[in-house]
């Protein structure tokens, strides 16, 4: 029998899916379903006695355009070349060499033991074709016919105002003064006496001479340097970093520049003045552009691809037994078990 030319496993895959010498966007596929044929064919000897394959014997080296031959095999000057060329290393070309040579004589022991036909290979070899196709025929079928036009997204956009809605904010500058939850009621009257003076002050100028009494006097470390600048606020959002009293007596502010009284909360003293307040309304389409493409494109595209599945289901006969279906019983899912926690301290 003439030595068949050496093209790695994938070459060998029904349908002659290339595998191997895909791109690399199929590279995930061949992690996920080949590398257990390729276990299955490391311990193939073990496994499943049977007949060992006949070297042909040979008193030559390899003629030609054949760089080695194992068995049957022959590994040409393209496939080695091809094979140095993916992997792209420093490695030396005996060592490559060995390598390809070692797949072909697991690969020809293997398929002697039979393992071309066992069955958890064959479902694997069905699902890397199965992933190749799909995934060739989605991208040349389904991927330009997912792009956004511009109608598309102000139609969106308009059909879905309700989900682009602004809630009104505001954003305020704070005086804080940090009250010791131990304090003596007369410790407390003192403070407040000292705020309501602040206060007094803050009163007669402003918005610089605000931020400059914040330098002066708060005591929140974060933003005394930046004028007290709460940032944007949300009413009734639950922060992590303001209190729920202050947010409510800042948005009890009508307009910029406006003072609260000293607000008494759970950490302290504050005395706050209004920056900035936007009512609620729908953000511009600008905005919220990206979210619209991607959700578009999204949607666009779990159309295309629920016609492309029917379009591959026509034709056959598909029959589901229903009540066979609702007997079996599904998997429970596992639970992944975390190690128990140290114990504080």
């Amino acid at each position: 029998m003439a030595p068949r030319p050496y093209c790695g496993l994938a070459s060998r895959l029904p349908g002659n899916a290339r595998v191997a010498s895909c791109p690399k966007r199929s590279i995930r596929f061949f992690a996920l379903f080949c590398g257990p044929l390729l276990l299955f064919f490391l311990v193939a000897c073990d496994r499943k006695p049977g007949a060992q394959p006949r070297a042909e014997p040979r008193t030559t080296a390899p003629e030609g355009d054949a760089v080695a031959v194992v068995g049957e095999a022959v590994i040409t000057r393209e496939a080695f070349q091809a094979e140095l060329n993916r992997r792209g290393d420093v490695r030396s070309k005996e060592s490559v060499l060995e390598e390809m040579i070692r797949f072909e004589a697991l690969l020809a022991r293997a398929k002697a033991a039979g393992y071309d036909h066992d069955p958890a290979v064959v479902a694997g070899v069905n699902r890397v074709i199965v992933a190749r196709f799909q995934e060739d025929q989605l991208a040349k079928h389904v991927g330009p016919q997912s792009m956004v036009r511009e109608e598309d997204v102000r139609d969106y956009y308009q059909k879905n105002a309700d989900k682009f809605v602004r809630p009104e904010r505001a954003r305020a500058a704070v005086i804080f003064w940090r009250v010791p939850s131990k304090a003596t009621p007369e410790k407390k009257s003192e403070l407040r006496e000292r705020a309501e003076t602040v206060l007094t002050e803050a009163r007669k100028t402003d918005a610089a001479g605000f931020g400059l009494l914040v330098q002066k006097y708060s005591e929140d470390q974060a933003t005394r340097y930046s004028g007290g600048d709460t940032g944007w606020l949300r009413r009734d959002e639950n922060s992590a970093r303001w209190d729920a009293m202050l947010i409510d007596r800042i948005f009890a502010l009508a307009r910029p520049g406006d003072l609260s009284p000293v607000i008494s909360t759970e950490n302290g003293l504050s005395i706050a003045r209004l920056k900035e307040r936007t009512p609620t309304g729908v953000l511009p389409l600008d905005e919220v552009r990206d979210r619209i493409e991607y959700a578009v494109s999204q949607e666009k595209r779990r159309q295309l691809e629920e016609q492309f599945f029917d379009r591959m289901k026509a034709g056959f006969r598909i029959e589901v037994n229903r009540r066979l279906l609702q007997s079996i019983q599904a998997p429970t899912p596992v639970v992944e078990k975390r190690p128990p926690s140290m114990p504080p301290g």
